[in-house]
């Protein structure tokens, strides 16, 4: 998928795509409508946007930075995102925040259309429009959703969003506002891959802080610009995911027990189609990943309410005692307080003192009530066949 400018050659796809909105409001594709130098506003319509002609004019005023806007309204460019000649949805960058976009509108909108949903292009559009968006000067920019629509939450998390409050839009709507900065690198580029760790590495790569202590063999230190930083995990971040999940079956005392491949976390925590099985948060020092969480969604019939299953928690031994593993408990409390979850749950092996300590230090309480059960192997394919 790429953004392309607003081009003729996309008419027809244009078209049949807002048929599929079937009337619903597409963020990012702005109002069909131009304004003449009196300030006038003329509408399109679709009749016209049916002819050559009609369409051509349209797309001219797209294009065009220059062209006059309503007043009190930003200038904006627009953007189409298209895969194999096929207009799958449009986005718009807002230059600059009057009050409404700084309320809840933001400096992006988007639209993906229906039947492109759930392929992971929505994200892509959004990490892409930031490097636009660095082209124009900003140095940060402010992206919204509905509180309740957790799909677009997790597209501008996974795009280095903070979130900075909730709202109440003018609708009524509780409407969430992050920040993403860009005075960082892009997405693509923050995090090492995992092969710059190894000393034998070629002699273009510039190995991160943290790998160059594993190489001497030596604890890092950790001050400074090398302060650790809690963020949602990317794609990039799989080898190193599963090398954190490696070392913690290591430390369990089951160092052959993971048969999970790169693969397999890829199609649970961003598949091309459908919503994640699984979800990721990780902890970076001088942009390599050295720490992470992985978590997926409960529902409690009690509360009738979602929560949060803590599946694997672990830091890398040479970064134990900076921090890092509350720092990520505390983000997925923050996730479930912001999100109106009622639970943040874990297991943890009983001979693991260190943790159980740590735990309830936090205020986690033992649910010693509960005895945990487990069906799989063998058992699970026989109770499965019907036996």
């Amino acid at each position: 998928m790429q953004l392309v400018a607003p081009t003729v050659a996309l008419h027809r796809s244009y078209l049949d795509a807002v048929d599929e909105f079937g009337g619903a409001h597409r963020d990012g594709d702005g109002d069909w409508e131009w304004v003449d130098e009196d300030d006038r506003v003329h509408p399109v319509t679709r009749e016209e946007l049916e002819t050559e002609a009609g369409f051509a004019r349209f797309v001219a005023d797209r294009v065009d930075l220059n062209r006059r806007q309503r007043p009190g309204f930003v200038p904006c460019t627009f953007l189409w995102m298209v895969e194999d000649g096929t207009y799958l949805g449009s986005l718009a960058i807002r230059h600059d925040l009057n009050d409404f976009l700084r309320r809840e509108g933001g400096h992006i909108g988007y639209c993906v259309r229906p039947s492109a949903r759930r392929r992971g292009h929505a994200s892509e559009a959004l990490r892409q429009s930031l490097a636009v968006c660095r082209t124009l000067g900003l140095d940060r920019v402010l992206v919204t959703c509905n509180d309740d629509n957790i799909g677009s939450a997790t597209v501008i998390e996974t795009n280095g969003g903070v979130l900075e409050d909730t709202v109440t839009a003018g609708d009524g709507r509780l409407v969430r506002r992050y920040w993403i900065r860009l005075d960082v690198a892009p997405a693509v580029s923050a995090v090492r891959p995992l092969a710059v760790a190894d000393p034998g590495a070629s002699a273009g790569a510039v190995p991160t802080a943290p790998a160059r202590a594993r190489a001497e063999n030596r604890r890092p230190a950790l001050a400074g610009p090398t302060d650790p930083r809690i963020r949602p995990a990317r794609p990039a971040d799989v080898p190193a995911i599963l090398r954190l999940v490696r070392a913690l079956a290591a430390y369990e005392k089951e160092p052959d027990a993971v048969d999970a491949t790169e693969a397999d976390f890829r199609r649970a925590l961003f598949p091309a189609t459908g919503a994640p099985t699984a979800y990721a948060h990780v902890g970076e020092v001088d942009g390599e990943v050295v720490a992470m969480a992985l978590w997926f969604l409960t529902f409690s019939t009690w509360t009738g309410k979602p929560g949060v299953h803590l599946e694997d928690l672990f830091v890398d031994p040479d970064y134990r005692s900076h921090g890092l593993g509350k720092a990520l408990l505390l983000e997925l409390a923050r996730v479930c307080v912001e999100r109106r979850y009622t639970r943040l749950e874990w297991w943890v092996l009983t001979w693991n003192t260190p943790s159980i300590e740590f735990y309830e230090a936090l205020g986690a309480r033992a649910l010693d009530e509960w005895i945990a059960y487990r069906v799989d192997g063998a058992t699970l394919t026989r109770l499965g066949g019907g036996a």
